[in-house]
């Protein structure tokens, strides 16, 4: 069908074996076949988001937009297609395989929360539970796997400035492709050097795992609600990587390869994350690809020591009251109480 179509891989994975990110000839090629095969059984756009490490191989995993979604879902609970549940995303141990991808649930606001707060191997099954505190909603690593690829999709997919704009809705915060675009729209590399070229190309998630306003829940009369303390709003759509810091320092580094004394016209940029080791996008023109391969989980910012022991107890020894002249303990004299007598 027309509407199926898969990615250009030749042309992605040389731009990210220059960033030093590789998945060999061989498996790139089956990979190929295996998210046309997807493409064509979905009939939709299909793009490889990149793949996880597992403790048993490594989680494949490919994106396509959401086209069913729960009519009577809970927007409390769970946001829609104009949240972290806007793409579908499939998960494959094996590339080799044209039916073995598996369908990820839709992620909810509280398994974002949830995760955020645990850090874990994943076992390579994703029917596993996932023991951890606090406990997480859900139970599964197949939910484990969508809240982790929902975080890493927000943050670290990246885009080229100009090639994006906000939405019309002033309600709903979207972001949707610039049609507006100049034919001869491109960057050089001295602009792809510069962090204010590149922008976030997903909305971003808030500390209540939410890319929209939370809507205000209504009372009994039908007036809104209005919480004691509001929760925090997402930052504003196509924000540049030059503003993601943590104090003073900066979460993006620019490579050029190649680089240095044989910087030229044909370099490629790439944009590597220093947050989410492993995520990594890279431009050349008006070109851009993203791509994700690691463990799934960030770069902490405080390293964990464990906490020192306690101090050592003494060994018992006599007190000094309780020893006689010869070095023996003196035993006490027995107590007796003698119990008092009933009343006649």
């Amino acid at each position: 069908p027309e509407e199926a179509k898969y990615p250009d891989m030749k042309t992605d994975v040389a731009m990210w074996k220059s960033a030093g990110l590789g998945l060999g000839e061989e498996a790139s090629y089956l990979l190929v076949l295996s998210l046309k095969a997807l493409a064509v059984a979905n009939s939709g756009e299909v793009r490889f988001w990149g793949k996880l490490v597992t403790r048993s191989g490594d989680y494949f995993v490919a994106e396509m937009a959401t086209t069913e979604f729960p009519e009577d879902n809970d927007i409390f609970l769970m946001e829609g297609t104009d949240g972290p549940n806007k793409y579908t995303y499939y998960v494959t141990k094996s590339p080799a395989g044209a039916g073995s991808w598996t369908v990820l649930p839709n992620v909810t606001t509280a398994q974002i929360v949830a995760s955020r707060q645990i850090k874990r191997f994943l076992t390579g099954n994703l029917e596993a539970s996932v023991q951890s505190f606090p406990p997480f909603p859900g139970g599964l690593e197949s939910n484990l796997v969508r809240a982790i690829i929902a975080q890493i999709t927000s943050e670290t997919v990246l885009s080229l400035d100009g090639l994006l704009k906000p939405g019309d809705d002033d309600e709903v915060a979207a972001i949707v492709p610039n049609d507006e675009i100049e034919d001869g729209f491109t960057k050089s590399v001295d602009d792809l050097k510069d962090m204010g070229t590149w922008v976030h190309a997903e909305l971003d998630i808030n500390t209540v795992g939410r890319t929209q306003k939370t809507p205000l829940p209504v009372g009994d009369d039908g007036e809104p609600i209005e919480p004691d303390e509001p929760d925090e709003a997402p930052k504003a759509p196509l924000g540049s990587i030059a503003e993601d810091v943590e104090g003073d320092k900066p979460l993006w580094v620019l490579r050029s390869c190649p680089g240095a004394a044989g910087i030229s016209t044909f370099s490629v940029v790439a944009a590597k994350s220093l947050k989410w080791p492993g995520a990594v996008s890279v431009a050349a023109g008006k070109k851009i690809t993203s791509v994700y391969m690691g463990f799934g989980y960030p770069k902490s910012s405080t390293i964990y020591q464990p906490p020192a022991p306690k101090l050592v107890l003494k060994e018992w020894a006599v007190s000094e009251e309780e020893e006689s002249p010869g070095g023996v303990p003196l035993e006490k004299d027995d107590i007796t109480i003698k119990p008092e007598e009933p009343e006649e």
